[in-house]
């Protein structure tokens, strides 16, 4: 089943293999691609930012990832994720969304923010739920 594991920067190499699937970027940071070091260094500067970062672990196999990162530019917590293509359809991203939502609570944030692309159906049915 699913866990839900804090992430730090030297487990930023487990999680690098999603950015580059493209399947899964193609909604985040405008659809940019990215090599494994453009990966790391993208993970590597969310880090930095005030953030909260999660592996998203089914049956102890990397499944995800998401993040609650705070947005100057939308003064506000946005929550993002990425499923691994083999891992959808399992109601993973739909856990992580209530299981940030617990978090936040629990540390002060009040308000969550998701930025859905028009095209990401699937990731709009998991926010509305």
């Amino acid at each position: 089943m699913l866990r839900l594991k804090r992430m730090t920067a030297a487990e930023v190499p487990e999680v690098v293999p999603l950015f580059l699937e493209g399947s899964l970027t193609r909604y985040w940071e405008d659809g940019r691609r990215h090599d494994a070091r453009s990966a790391a260094e993208a993970l590597h500067r969310y880090l930095e930012l005030p953030s909260h970062h999660w592996q998203l672990l089914w049956d102890g196999t990397l499944a995800g990832y998401g993040h609650l990162l705070w947005s100057d530019y939308l003064d506000a917590w946005t929550v993002s994720y990425m499923v691994a293509p083999a891992f959808q359809g399992r109601g993973i991203a739909t856990r992580f969304v209530e299981e940030a939502k617990t978090f936040a609570l629990a540390n002060g944030i009040s308000s969550l923010c998701a930025c859905i692309h028009p095209d990401n159906g699937a990731s709009a049915r998991v926010v509305e739920n």
